[in-house]
């Protein structure tokens, strides 16, 4: 069974084998519905090098390849007031 299952992450898992490449995270359902700081947090804490980019859900992004990039998706939940 695949972490990915169920997922819209990006990038495959890495294959299984001897060379702890499975180690390798790409996803992290864990944190959705968590706020950005706390999804934040714990990505860093597995993937310290990460270029994290905070996006709306219907962004337009580019289809390139980066293994350092990682997009967290947001929906505004509540109407934003002043004040």
């Amino acid at each position: 069974m695949s972490s990915m299952e169920g997922s819209t992450g990006k990038f495959p898992e890495p294959a299984g084998g001897g060379t702890g490449a499975s180690s390798v995270k790409t996803s992290w359902p864990e944190v959705v519905g968590m706020s950005v700081e706390k999804a934040k947090e714990i990505i860093l804490r597995d993937k310290p090098d990460a270029e994290i980019e905070v996006l709306p859900v219907d962004a337009w992004v580019t289809q390139d390849l980066r293994p350092d990039r990682v997009q967290i998706f947001v929906a505004v939940a509540d109407t934003p007031t002043v004040g």
